[in-house]
């Protein structure tokens, strides 16, 4: 009974051992940490084979043997399904603007992060990542153009949650109307759209602590917040029209103030009728404060 204990131990000793040596020299890649993640099963059913056949050194060493395989082939096959238009942390992306492009869709989908937005650039897209473990994909259709920045799945550090120095910066080209739709668990951020025409801004988050400038380069915007404890500041243009249907349980907000009247449960500003630029905002917030300024 000891000498089979002690070959088990030794086959697991060997296993590791062999998985070090195979990620120090760069042969597999830390992937196969998330790929234990989702193998983790298997253990299971070694366990169950040794147990079955503890008296049958062989057998016990092939089901190891044969572990060790499918975590390494997985390990490559995740490694490929999600480095795919991988970004290290730091790198910029950079998509050009190109002349049948009309178009623009943007989507972030990322944990707790920080965020800042704005017009800043000649291309369609340039983009300073700053969080970890984030993909991107392009994709352009008749004359549309899709980008999307996403957390990988099955990840160690997707529960880091320091936002120190993770300011991940998107500029956007002034030249085509955009979508933008953003899903964080949380957000710190700063989105200066005054230079964007936007049709619509989505976002959904757990909490939210932003600033929110938006233009008139687009006539009629639609802004659509979904966001549980936050404090959210939107400044407008201060001839645009601006209406607000908004729900939450404990919310403060100057929306009482004498630039707005209240109808049927919807808050519309003054003028908003004449204005040319009228702005339609859904806000859902959990509990937090709002601000909406006329700039």
């Amino acid at each position: 009974m000891k000498n089979n204990k002690g070959v088990g131990f030794g086959v697991f000793l060997l296993t590791v051992g062999i998985i070090w040596v195979l990620v120090s020299v760069g042969v597999i890649s830390w992937s196969i940490i998330n790929a234990l993640f989702v193998l983790w099963p298997l253990i299971l059913v070694i366990i169950g084979v040794n147990i079955i056949f503890r008296n049958n050194k062989i057998i016990r060493a092939v089901a190891w043997a044969a572990f060790l395989t499918v975590l390494i082939s997985y390990s490559y096959i995740f490694d490929d399904k999600t480095n795919a238009g991988g970004i290290r942390t730091g790198e910029k992306v950079t998509i050009e603007k190109l002349a049948e492009v009309q178009k623009g869709n943007l989507k972030i989908a990322f944990g707790g992060t920080r965020i800042s937005l704005d017009s800043g650039t000649l291309k369609l897209l340039e983009a300073e990542i700053q969080d970890k473990d984030i993909t991107y994909a392009e994709k352009s259709l008749d004359g549309e153009t899709s980008i999307s920045f996403d957390k990988k799945a099955y990840s160690i550090s997707n529960f880091n949650t320091n936002l120190n120095n993770r300011n991940n910066r998107f500029h956007l080209s002034s030249q085509v109307p955009w979508h933008i739709d953003i899903d964080t668990g949380a957000v710190d951020g700063s989105f200066d759209m005054s230079g964007l025409s936007v049709e619509k801004l989505s976002l959904d988050t757990g909490a939210a602590n932003l600033a929110l400038t938006l233009g008139a380069k687009y006539s009629n915007p639609v802004v659509d917040i979904n966001a549980g404890a936050s404090k959210i500041e939107i400044n407008v243009p201060s001839d645009a029209g601006v209406k607000v249907r908004m729900d939450g349980a404990l919310n403060s907000t100057n929306l009482d103030g004498s630039d707005w009247e209240k109808k049927n449960g919807v808050y519309y500003s003054k003028g908003y009728d004449e204005a040319s630029v009228k702005i339609d905002m859904d806000i859902d917030m959990g509990v937090g404060k709002l601000l909406v300024n006329f700039k």
